[in-house]
């Protein structure tokens, strides 16, 4: 999925494969990791879904061109104790907030609000 978001960035659809991805995660999460045939179908049947040329798509994903980026990001990410997507890290001098899968911006207003306190009591006034 992650690859096939990639791969939709050369259609200039990134975002709009990235939410389609997210709208049906728990599709993507029930599909079978040791078909990655029937994974990769699913993933064109999203693409086609939001409108991408289903060819130029597949043909992109069976590459695995972005293969090698997603499998550092994924390193990069488990190093930092990130194990859950979308995760949110807001780090500072003044500390640092987590908020691990789908939050609301309603939800994430408080830590924003609470991070942005803390890095104005770092700065020094003009």
């Amino acid at each position: 999925a992650h690859e096939a978001a990639h791969c939709a960035a050369e259609q200039g659809r990134y975002w709009d494969m990235h939410d389609a991805l997210f709208e049906r995660q728990t599709e993507l999460a029930a599909a079978d990791a040791r078909q990655e045939h029937a994974a990769q179908r699913l993933v064109a049947d999203i693409g086609a879904d939001i409108g991408l040329q289903r060819d130029a798509l597949e043909a992109c994903v069976s590459s695995r061109r972005y293969r090698t980026l997603v499998a550092s990001m994924s390193q990069t990410a488990a190093e930092s104790g990130i194990e859950v997507a979308p995760t949110l890290l807001l780090q500072s001098e003044a500390g640092s907030d987590v908020s691990a899968g789908y939050t609301s911006f309603s939800q994430l207003r408080p830590v924003l609000e609470a991070a942005l306190a803390r890095a104005r009591s770092l700065t020094p006034p003009r």
